[in-house]
């Protein structure tokens, strides 16, 4: 019973530790609003450096605020499966993001909101599979915000002349992604406090 118990234990740990602290979706949300404020500000040539941030977040995020809450745990190899897909998926993330920089470069105005459509799709697809990756159903959510934003501003832009409306939409869905993020992380520090020296499995 008491190995039932300590198993138990051990796979709580490691479900806060990889999906609970809402790390996941800073980075997401991170990624997207920043790729629109590089644009909107004319610093493309920063664009690039995105692709660091879900490794600094997850890095700094685990190692001084989810590590002094649920220990430090060595995952076994179903976690590393998930963690190699978490990773793969920001990155082919990360290509899309600069797919659609060069598209946004180089397609006419209406030629370039039926790609954007198909690319919010594409993009789209990409969140829900990190969702299904981590076992997560939030970011199915997220992804239709993804989707409709994206769609909505790329589908408006022709018409409106006084605001970028797609960047607008690309803005404005990885705020509220990341403002999600954060209220999961507010919760997950009120809720779990520090503890004492990690264990390992």
């Amino acid at each position: 019973m008491s190995d039932k118990v300590v198993m138990r234990d051990l796979e709580r740990r490691i479900y806060l530790f990889y999906t609970e602290d809402g790390l996941l979706e800073a980075s997401v949300g991170l990624v997207i609003a920043g790729f629109a404020a590089l644009l909107f500000f004319g610093l493309p040539m920063f664009t690039g450096i995105l692709g660091l941030v879900p490794l600094l977040i997850w890095y700094i995020g685990k190692r001084f605020i989810t590590e002094p809450r649920t220990g430090i745990i060595r995952p076994g190899r179903r976690i590393e499966r998930k963690l190699k897909g978490f990773f793969l998926t920001m990155a082919i993330l990360g290509m899309g993001i600069l797919f659609l920089f060069l598209v946004m470069r180089t397609a006419g105005p209406l030629s370039g909101a039926q790609t954007l459509v198909m690319f919010a799709l594409v993009l789209s697809l990409g969140i829900s599979t990190l969702g299904l990756v981590m076992q997560e159903s939030r970011f199915y959510v997220h992804a239709l915000v993804v989707f409709i934003l994206f769609t909505f501003g790329a589908l408006l832009n022709p018409l409106v002349v006084t605001v970028d409306t797609f960047l607008l939409g690309v803005f404005l869905s990885g705020s509220a992604i990341l403002v999600c993020g954060m209220a999961i992380l507010f919760r997950f520090l009120k809720r779990y406090p520090v503890v004492g020296e990690g264990i390992s499995s």
